[in-house]
């Protein structure tokens, strides 16, 4: 005990004295030590992988602006002191991009523009009707209360057409769409984002060369 404790004793050793200790075990303790030790290395690997992007998070966050990982970073994103990494730039692109794509490809904007953006109060009680019973969404008074008050149909349309296309994706239950959905209705400047890019051509035909290399 005290200086005379080891924080570090050789395999051989420990072997040896358990064998000392324990002469019916003798020539099975070393193996059965290392089997011991590979499955906590093991262990250890496996929290490493896990934590490393934390890590790598905060190791990139200065006193001017911090990341976060992706359910808090999409939450609390400001464009000011928390900022996205190029991986969640990424995605918000992509969300853009599906949008688009689920317009062009299915030919529900002309739809879509007659029976659900033609009057705002109309589209909003859509809105909450899906964000509701269909996706069973919490939301804080504030997202209500700002949904209820702006008078910018982009962003509701937006909304609208991102919870169309987890619908008809079968999104509805998966926890990372469900983070970025909450996302998207709380924190508006994060919508606000989503929609530069869903404007941002040189944006989509980057994407739409990308998703056309990968099919």
């Amino acid at each position: 005990m005290g200086p005379l404790y080891k924080t570090h004793i050789l395999l051989d050793e420990v072997a040896a004295n358990l064998e000392n200790h324990f002469p019916d075990f003798e020539g099975s303790i070393k193996q059965t030590l290392i089997n011991e030790i590979s499955l906590i290395e093991g262990e250890l690997q496996i929290f490493h992988e896990q934590a490393k992007t934390s890590l790598e998070l905060s190791d990139a966050s200065t006193e001017n602006k911090m990341y976060f990982a992706d359910e808090e970073a999409f939450l609390y994103f400001n464009g000011d002191s928390v900022v996205l990494t190029e991986e969640q730039e990424l995605h918000l692109k992509s969300i853009a991009y599906s949008i688009k794509v689920f317009l062009e490809q299915n030919d529900y904007s002309t739809m879509l523009n007659q029976f659900l953006f033609e009057s705002m109060l109309e589209t909003k009680k859509v809105l909450a009707g899906l964000a509701n019973e269909k996706f069973h969404m919490i939301l804080t008074e504030q997202t209500w209360n700002w949904i209820q008050a702006t008078d910018n149909v982009e962003l509701i349309k937006i909304l609208l057409l991102k919870l169309i296309i987890d619908e008809l994706m079968a999104n509805k239950n998966e926890k990372n769409k469900m983070d970025m959905r909450k996302a998207m209705f709380e924190n508006r400047i994060l919508l606000e984002r989503i929609n530069g890019y869903l404007k941002d051509e040189q944006t989509m035909e980057m994407l739409k060369r990308w998703s056309t290399q990968q099919e």
